[in-house]
């Protein structure tokens, strides 16, 4: 039929002429596909919206169950289904002829971007198909690691236990099929679910820390002041050893603070971004997806887990198992995620530390060529002293190199998980592929606006705007059915794309 020929290649002017001559909106071909059907195979959005608003039916499904949710999540058109969702309200939840759900078939086929969306609007991840498979099973089947870590992650223990009808888990299935690494992972999230590392341990870690920092200086007084076999500290080695004392003991203080504070967790959309844009019509699971940064098609900003849009710079921590807003890392030493709230507590931690290494260091070097000994006397007369020199300059080396590293990023209002993993951000990319920070205001302002907590020049929640995150398609929807609707001819073209359709599935 010429209308599914029109709405395959994304042809407004062609399709709107063939509605406006009395083309069946619904008509089928020979395997009972509808125009629908075939625009999602394309992920044609443009045409998808004309042929809605002439009364296209979401629900129509063809001679094997599939529904053009269904086709758009097999072709992995994740901005076809976020359409569906959001300005049609459509079941994304429906059945196929197998019992498959969008969500079978994107986990299937391997799509991430569309998996993502479809779990954010609250896809059964635990819904068995005729075989007794779930999302996670056909993943593991087909060795598509993004899905099965996406799955595994948004299903938790009941997912990673769930078996098909033969009684197999994920895990022994991908393990058949020869995925062997895949298999290891989600055997060991199976083993760790349940298991919590919880705030206990993670204190811990920072008492660890705590611990060392207080020993080394407790060495630097004993060795480098206390010696006997030393002479009499100087005026300026005492001056030395209050300078040090002040920085460990500041410094520990503000250890204390960026480990007990919260980083800055999201748990809600609420934190997160504004929930809908204004106007929106979107009702149900899909209203809380109403937001700039999807229909600018950054998926990335979705999480399975916490269910919610993040903003700019938010990553979800597996160790708190929560999204963290402007997530920089997760510091063991400290026992905690450094994010939004405590990221200045530990910069502060460290530039105190830093100063406290360096000056003590300084300090048992000139102790060491003022008692006017070589080293086997004194190694014999104050072998302490030798002894923290080594251990202060091994602590000290990459204690400066990160404090260097994190003053180097807040000045260029960068986050450490931002610089090492910039190719995967889209807002951190110009339109040929360049590296550009919307977040760069100067040295002088970010390390300032970061000192003082501005939230005017700090806040990652900004919009996104056409220049940084893609070309939305709203403008031109609302273009397209205005000018439908009242018979006026189109000037738009479409680049032609392959006549061969090949059937919707």
């Amino acid at each position: 039929m010429a209308l599914q020929w029109a709405a395959l290649n994304n042809r407004v002017a062609a399709a709107t002429l063939l509605l406006e001559r009395g083309a069946d909106v619904n008509g089928a071909d020979g395997q009972g596909q509808t125009a629908l059907h075939w625009a999602a195979v394309r992920g044609a959005v443009p045409v998808s919206e004309l042929l809605l608003r002439a009364g296209a039916r979401l629900d129509r499904a063809d001679s094997r169950g599939y529904t053009p949710c269904h086709v758009a999540a097999q072709y992995g058109h994740a901005p076809v289904l976020f359409h569906y969702a959001v300005r049609w309200d459509a079941n994304l939840d429906v059945l196929d002829g197998d019992g498959r759900t969008p969500l079978h078939w994107a986990a299937y086929k391997g799509f991430a971007d569309a998996l993502r969306l479809l779990l954010m609007l609250d896809g059964e991840s635990l819904r068995a198909d005729s075989e007794g498979c779930t999302p996670l099973h056909w993943a593991a089947i087909k060795g598509n690691a993004e899905a099965l870590y996406l799955l595994a992650q948004a299903g938790g223990a009941a997912a990673l236990a769930a078996t098909d009808s033969q009684g197999a888990t994920a895990a022994q299935l991908a393990q058949e099929k020869g995925h062997g690494a895949l298999a290891s992972y989600l055997a060991s999230q199976q083993r760790a679910a349940g298991r919590k590392a919880g705030a206990t341990q993670r204190r811990w870690l920072g008492l660890v820390t705590a611990g060392g920092i207080c020993a080394l200086l407790v060495l630097f007084l004993n060795a480098c002041l206390l010696a006997p076999a030393l002479a009499q500290p100087s005026p300026a080695a005492c001056l030395a050893a209050y300078l040090v004392v002040g920085c460990v003991g500041v410094g520990l203080l503000f250890m204390f603070r960026a480990a007990q504070r919260d980083p800055g967790s999201l748990r809600s959309g609420l934190e997160a971004v504004p929930l809908t844009r204004p106007g929106s019509s979107a009702r149900g699971s899909a209203a809380r997806l109403d937001v700039p940064a999807l229909w600018a098609g950054n998926w990335g900003a979705l999480c399975v887990t916490c269910k919610l849009v993040r903003p700019l710079g938010a990553k979800h921590c597996t160790v708190l198992n929560r999204c963290v807003a402007r997530f920089d890392h997760f510091c063991p030493w400290v026992g905690n995620t450094i994010g939004k709230h405590n990221h200045r507590d530990f910069l502060l931690f460290l530039l105190l530390q830093s100063v406290a290494l360096i000056v003590s260091c300084a300090s048992a070097v000139a102790r060491i060529y003022g008692s006017g000994l070589d080293l086997t006397h004194l190694a014999a007369t104050a072998p302490g002293l030798l002894s923290f020199l080594a251990v202060d300059l091994a602590v000290a080396l990459p204690v400066v190199m990160l404090t260097v590293a994190q003053v180097t990023q807040v000045a260029r209002a960068l986050t450490t998980n931002e610089l090492a993993n910039m190719h995967r951000y889209p807002y951190l990319r110009g339109r040929e592929g360049q590296f550009v920070n919307p977040f760069d205001r100067g040295c002088a302002a970010n390390l300032r606006s970061f000192m003082l907590l501005n939230p005017e020049t700090r806040d990652r929640e900004v919009e996104y705007s056409e220049g940084t995150h893609g070309e939305t398609d709203t403008e031109l929807l609302t273009l397209l059915s205005g000018r439908a609707a009242a018979g006026a001819p189109l000037r738009i073209s479409v680049l032609p794309a392959s006549a061969s359709a090949g059937g919707a599935a």
